[in-house]
């Protein structure tokens, strides 16, 4: 005999049907990150750092999930590494109608385009020493690539749209809660150096990670950004290409190169720093920063300036007054390029400008920003 149940039961069940399938749709690869190191990255960071860099600049095994390395190749042999086949912020997390990213083993695109468009706004320290709005004509040379962690995590907390963030943000605030990764989150930023059609003849190439675009143009690999959720504020480093520009705040190297990197492509890169806190032992700021991604603004910190990404808390009957916007283009003057960040900007109900807002910390991911609105 067939049992049907009332269809009032049946509907009943479907947020519980939808839920599990959606958090069921993201599978991450079983090594997803076998250098997770806690302990290291508290006390030993140049360490780490390089022992992150050797991970995630391993060639990538192209026929497995995306972000597995290739345990038969050796670090620098040639092919896409494993960072290369995480997911593309701007084109393949944050889309342009503001719909679902999908799975995470999506075949990744077969082109490669490099130019990114440019941010909304940024902050800088200027020329003045006082923080100041910059419009960027744009980050030709860019791009930010996210771990499976990271992009789980987005999917399932329907943060790769405007409307899922501010929900994210309601529903938290009115918990006290604050948004946070799961410990194996990772993102990198990269920046490539173009290299004219004569510079691609000569030795200096050699001294480059490089890849092609479409239009045969090489490119050269000249900083990569490395930042994880190890740490409660993330886990920041940053290397760079010998012969591109010397930063103005040197950090030094504590760990020195592994013999791994030696004698292979990225024996040309130098590790720029590691950032585990706002300010040293001493009380001082730490600086960390990159002569060409923060050109303009060198004497900054990633900690520091990644802790201002967030979108403001609107009161009700506000919403035309003061729209969605990300926490960089709100009051200037209390914003800071180094050391902690100043907590007028994320309480409540500050007054500070006449209207009922504040900033919600968006866990120090600023490619969060790339979000658009659902069509």
């Amino acid at each position: 005999m067939l049992i049907v149940p009332p269809l009032r039961y049946v509907l009943s069940l479907l947020p519980l049907i939808v839920t599990t399938a959606a958090s069921a749709a993201v599978q991450c690869p079983a090594d997803l990150y076998p250098t997770l190191n806690v302990q290291e990255a508290l006390h030993e960071p140049d360490k780490h750092a390089w022992a992150l860099f050797v991970a995630v600049s391993h060639p990538a095994d192209l026929k497995a999930p995306r972000g597995t390395p290739d345990k038969t190749k050796k670090l620098g042999e040639p092919g896409k590494v494993v960072w290369e086949t995480w997911k593309l912020a701007r084109t393949e997390v944050f889309k342009d109608d503001g719909s679902d990213p999908g799975v995470w083993d999506t075949p990744a695109a077969p082109s490669r385009d490099l130019s990114d468009p440019p941010k909304s706004q940024i902050v800088t320290a200027g020329l003045n020493l006082k923080p100041r709005p910059l419009f960027d004509i744009g980050e030709t040379g860019n791009e930010t690539r996210q771990n499976c962690s990271t992009f789980k995590f987005i999917v399932e907390k329907t943060l790769y749209n405007i409307e899922g963030q501010e929900e994210f943000m309601k529903n938290a605030s009115a918990r006290g809660e604050k948004l946070s990764f799961p410990i194996e989150s990772m993102e990198v930023k990269a920046s490539w150096r173009k290299f004219t059609e004569a510079e691609a003849k000569t030795d200096l190439v050699r001294q480059y990670y490089t890849v092609v675009d479409d239009n045969k143009t090489v490119w050269g690999l000249a900083t990569l950004h490395i930042l994880t959720k190890e740490l409660p504020n993330w886990f920041w480093t940053s290397f760079r290409n010998k012969n591109g520009p010397t930063p103005k705040f040197p950090k030094g190297d504590s760990a020195g190169m592994p013999e791994v990197v030696k004698k292979t492509v990225w024996e040309n890169y130098e590790l720029s720093g590691s950032q585990t806190n706002f300010v040293d032992t001493d009380g001082r700021t730490i600086i960390l920063s990159d002569p060409i991604i923060e050109s303009g603004f060198e004497k900054s910190s990633c900690m520091t300036c990644h802790a201002h990404a967030g979108i403001r808390r609107i009161a009700d009957g506000k919403r035309d007054e003061m729209p969605f916007s990300f926490g960089l283009d709100v009051d200037f003057e209390v914003l800071t390029p180094i050391g902690a960040p100043e907590p007028r900007l994320f309480l409540e109900n500050s007054g500070r400008t006449g209207v009922d807002q504040s900033v919600f910390q968006q866990d120090f991911l600023f490619s969060l920003r790339r979000a658009k609105n659902k069509r």
